[in-house]
């Protein structure tokens, strides 16, 4: 009795059914349209919109994640207070000032207490939502979507896309919230702190942001091109591992390796091409970011020496500065 043929994925078949030619790669994507970015934005809307039932959860998180982001701007002002205390105030005085320092950030602890019990319960909530949704709309679906689509990729959305969706909101709320705040009060603070000195660093920050959002977009212009042609690899992979014994009877083995290391070598230089972009932008921001600071540094002593500032409030200065830049290097990364 011979051995019964293997079962075999339909598209498979159709790709040897008439050629042992293999298909032709799928072209690079076109660039967005209008009509696109549109239905991008759509898309994130929808997401969302999974947040306009937690009106009660929000509420209470934002808060306090504005609050957690100004208890933790109050570092930089005291530090600089205690310094300028160090030659004009007693031990007690210290003593005192840094007791009430404590008290806040006891505060500030239970804030955060409850920002990360209420963000938990938020995405738990989003979880749950979103499971219910996807499980709904599935079983409202016709019967040949059900039958070509196998249970255990059903079960995958459920469990796992919805974990990296719920993940993804709610981590989003939750950065983007704080880094807002810590931008805005690091910015107010600089400014209350030496409006003279962050009027000169202000000429700093324009060409630093126009260089971060042209290699940032353009970066992520290229890693989007990488994914495609991973995709596209991928897809080839799958399909002619599933038809390996078609392609054997074919004769095409060093044919579809050949075409599959094409791919890959896409990929490859796709790849290289990423790095170093992104090798000149980090230490060109890193670099941008370092010279920022040795500027400040300079127009700070100068005013030290004028008086217009005290040593203290120049290390809050450049506290503050160091925050704000932070931020922004970890939004970017974000």
């Amino acid at each position: 009795m011979t051995a019964a043929a293997p079962s075999l994925p339909a598209d498979s078949i159709r790709a040897y059914a008439t050629t042992a030619n293999p298909a032709p790669a799928d072209p690079a994507p076109a660039p967005k349209t209008t009509k696109e970015a549109r239905a991008s934005r759509s898309d994130m809307k929808r997401l969302f919109s999974l947040l306009s039932t937690e009106k009660v959860k929000l509420a209470i998180l934002v808060p306090c994640l504005l609050g957690s982001s100004l208890i933790q701007s109050v570092i930089p002002y005291s530090t600089g207070q205690v310094v300028d205390m160090l030659s004009t105030s007693s031990s007690a005085d210290i003593l005192q000032y840094l007791t009430s320092l404590g008290g806040v950030f006891t505060v500030g602890a239970a804030v955060g207490l409850v920002r990360i019990i209420t963000l938990g319960y938020l995405r738990e909530s989003v979880d749950r939502r979103l499971r219910g949704d996807v499980f709904a709309s599935t079983l409202q679906q016709e019967s040949d979507f059900l039958n070509s689509t196998r249970s255990s990729d059903v079960a995958t959305r459920l469990s796992a896309d919805v974990d990296v969706v719920g993940e993804t909101l709610t981590t989003n709320v939750n950065d983007t919230t704080r880094a807002l705040g810590q931008i805005s009060v690091g910015m107010t603070m600089m400014l209350y702190t030496s409006p003279i000195l962050t009027a000169k660093l202000a000429f700093i920050v324009p060409p630093v942001a126009l260089f971060a959002i042209f290699f940032g977009s353009y970066t992520k212009r290229n890693s989007t091109l990488r994914q495609a042609a991973l995709a596209r690899a991928s897809s080839f992979a799958d399909e002619r591992l599933a038809a390996a014994s078609i392609v054997q009877a074919n004769a095409q083995v060093a044919r579809e390796v050949g075409t599959y290391r094409n791919l890959i070598g896409s990929v490859y230089d796709i790849g290289r091409r990423v790095s170093r972009i992104r090798g000149v932008f980090y230490s060109s921001l890193g670099w941008l970011a370092n010279m920022g600071i040795v500027s400040a540094l300079w127009f700070g002593s100068q005013e030290v020496l004028a008086g217009s500032i005290t040593l203290g409030g120049l290390t809050s200065f450049m506290i503050y500065t160091g925050l704000v830049g932070a931020t922004l290097k970890s939004a970017q990364h974000a």
